[in-house]
């Protein structure tokens, strides 16, 4: 990633489901609304996050399939004729072998009234859901549109790859044997963080473990193809939970909580290695943060990839502290705050930095803002909360719970102005963020 690293830039994280719906969907006039306005603020990034089908919870990392899309973002009228004899779709169709597994799936989950694919009879035939794949072709053709539409605008999209994938999800119903799974279906150990500045108890995410000797012996197909998809989807993708390729921490299935459990060795720089041969190299940014270990940071540096910096992490007192603004080196992307943080006026309102000498009482979120546009940090990227001045009614996401408000928060239409964009861009220009993508 030499080539985001050597640059100075800025950019905007909004999901695609904070976009106001309208008619011809998430994907639609909303969305190029919101590249417009971009390139008016003079940014030249959009990050989203993982564009998945969602289940319970919302969550977009929970999705039914780690290849599709959400069929909900597209228009109105997206289903309204026939096209399996168009020959797109046919290509789409050939081209893409996780369709077949994808629509098997939901035609499973639609025939037996939503229920997890465990407790599916075990002669299920496989026949796929034809609309389903249907939808699939529709937002890939959407989704491309809307690529293009701001790549031709010199704004490049940042998505999003989760380490980990639902338990009930197309991949682990499909690829069993590639996952930590007893002769029932069910898994041994699952995923999550011990505790950690997020939660007090961890995170017990609860998806299944990867059996990583069995991805080496297919010399990690089933990782190439799914991070493939994504370099189809995406100019970059972010690798949520990079420090896991390193050593990932493994929970009992029967522990409710993330506070026991141990750490075990993941795939390391081989699995990178491999990735990047058969991608032609590793367009990737490290989500690193948590609890690291110097051979974390060590596989990073070995992998070339930026790592993350979020600025409400970093007025500890700690003059070492890695998140505070002078500490930030030009290998890293600095955020005032990600889709897991409150937002940056909710945090300050909140929290024992308020009143700190160092940071503007006055406008705490544009003091952070300027910081991270000042900082030395290749790429800056604002949560549109932070650009809007919103407090934690906003919030995205709260880790380590479910429901409620979480994934929830959308724009409703008319709350980014020329005024916003004037100013974001006199943020960006003023810390020597130009854009780059023309």
């Amino acid at each position: 990633m030499a080539d985001l690293i050597d640059q100075r830039a800025s950019g905007v994280l909004l999901h695609i489901s904070s976009l106001p719906p309208t008619s011809d969907g998430r994907l639609g006039s909303a969305a190029r609304q919101f590249v417009d306005w971009l390139v008016e603020a003079g940014q030249s990034y959009w990050q989203v996050l993982p564009v998945g089908p969602t289940g319970y919870g919302d969550s977009p990392y929970q999705t039914d399939s780690s290849f599709a899309g959400r069929a909900d973002w597209l228009g109105d009228d997206a289903t309204d004729r026939t096209i399996t004899n168009d020959e797109g779709y046919r290509r789409f169709r050939t081209e893409n072998p996780w369709l077949e597994e994808y629509g098997a799936f939901v035609r499973g989950k639609s025939a037996f009234s939503g229920a997890c694919w465990n407790l599916w009879p075990t002669d299920f035939d496989r026949q796929v859901d034809e609309t389903a794949l249907i939808q699939q072709y529709r937002f890939d053709t959407a989704w491309q549109s809307l690529r293009s539409y701001a790549n031709e605008r010199g704004v490049r999209i940042i998505g999003d790859c989760p380490i980990y994938v639902a338990y009930d999800s197309a991949e682990v119903w499909s690829h069993r044997d590639l996952f930590d799974l007893d002769e029932n279906g069910s898994p041994h150990h699952v995923a999550g963080v011990p505790p950690d500045y997020f939660a007090e108890t961890g995170q017990r995410w609860g998806n299944p473990l990867y059996l990583w000797d069995r991805h080496r012996q297919e010399n990690f197909a089933w990782w190439t193809a799914r991070l493939r998809r994504c370099t189809e989807l995406f100019d970059i993708t972010r690798i949520d939970h990079f420090r896991g390729f390193d050593a990932y921490w493994a929970i009992d299935a029967d522990c409710e909580t993330a506070i026991e459990g141990q750490w075990l060795p993941g795939p390391g720089e081989q699995f990178f290695d491999v990735v990047g041969k058969a991608l032609g190299g590793l367009p990737f940014i490290a989500e690193d943060l948590g609890l690291l270990t110097d051979s974390v940071h060590e596989l990073r540096a070995r992998c070339g990839l930026p790592g993350m910096r979020v600025l409400q992490f970093g007025f500890d007192g700690n003059p070492d502290n890695p998140h505070a603004p002078q500490n930030i080196d030009r290998d890293n992307i600095c955020y005032t705050g990600t889709h897991d943080n409150d937002t940056t006026l909710g945090w300050y309102r909140s929290s024992d930095v308020k009143g700190h000498p160092e940071i503007d009482t006055q406008d705490p979120v544009g003091d952070l803002m300027r910081r991270a546009s000042h900082s030395e940090a290749c790429l800056t990227i604002f949560p549109v909360q932070d650009i809007l001045r919103l407090g934690s009614e906003a919030r995205l996401n709260t880790p380590g719970t479910v429901g409620g408000a979480n994934w929830q928060w959308q724009l409703t239409g008319n709350e980014l102005t020329a005024e916003n964009a004037a100013e974001l861009k006199e943020i960006t220009q003023s810390g020597g963020r130009a854009p780059v993508n023309g």
